[in-house]
C-alpha cells in the first residue's frame, strides 16, 4: 500500500504510533520500509529522523577509481554534525547504476543508523562488490555512489566499471 497511498500509511500509523510497545514499533518499522528507503521525509519523521539534518559530509571519495567486475570498491567519507542537539541519522548510500543499452538505474542500500551529539565526527568506510550476482548484474560504463542521510543527499563521487 505505501507504495501506490504513502499519505494513507503515514496516516494510519500516526494513529498506530499512540499504542507504544515493541510489537507495535516492529510493525511501524516493518511497515515504513519501502518508504524509508525512497527518503520519504514524513516517513523518517515518524521514525525521529529530521528530513533536514544539521551535518556536513567531507571527504568523500572511492578508491579505486576504476573497480573491474567481481572486485571491490571501497569508499569512505565523514559526516560532522553543526547542531546544537543531538540528532539521529540514517544513513545510506545510493548506487548509481548503468543497465542493458546504457539506461541508468539506481539502487538503495543500508549503512548505518547513529546518534551524533554536536560537534561529533563519524567516519564511515564501506566496501561494495560488484561481484555478478543471480539478482544483479553489473556492466561497464560511469558509475556513482551518493551518500544519503535521512533522505537528503549529502555528495556523490564518480567511479568506473570495466
Amino acid at each position: 500500500i505505501s507504495k501506490d497511498n504513502p499519505g494513507v500509511v503515514i496516516d494510519l500509523l500516526r494513529r498506530w504510533r499512540t499504542h507504544d510497545t515493541a510489537e507495535m514499533r516492529w510493525i511501524i518499522n516493518h511497515a515504513l520500509r519501502t518508504l524509508v528507503k525512497a527518503g520519504d521525509p514524513d516517513a523518517l519523521g515518524l521514525l525521529g529522523y529530521p528530513s533536514q539534518p544539521a551535518v556536513t559530509v567531507k571527504n568523500l571519495f572511492v578508491e579505486p577509481d576504476t573497480v573491474a567486475i567481481g572486485e571491490k570498491l571501497t569508499f569512505s567519507f565523514e559526516i560532522e554534525s553543526t547542531g546544537e542537539a543531538a540528532q539521529k541519522l540514517m544513513v545510506d548510500y545510493v548506487m548509481h547504476l548503468v543497465r542493458t543499452k546504457d539506461k541508468r538505474t539506481q539502487k538503495v542500500f543500508k549503512l548505518t543508523k547513529k546518534t551524533i551529539a554536536p560537534g561529533e565526527t563519524l567516519a564511515i568506510t564501506k566496501r561494495h562488490s560488484f561481484q555478478q550476482m543471480s539478482t544483479r548484474k553489473y556492466y561497464p560504463g560511469q558509475h556513482a555512489v551518493e551518500i544519503q542521510i535521512n533522505g537528503t543527499s549529502f555528495g556523490r563521487v564518480e567511479f568506473t566499471v570495466r
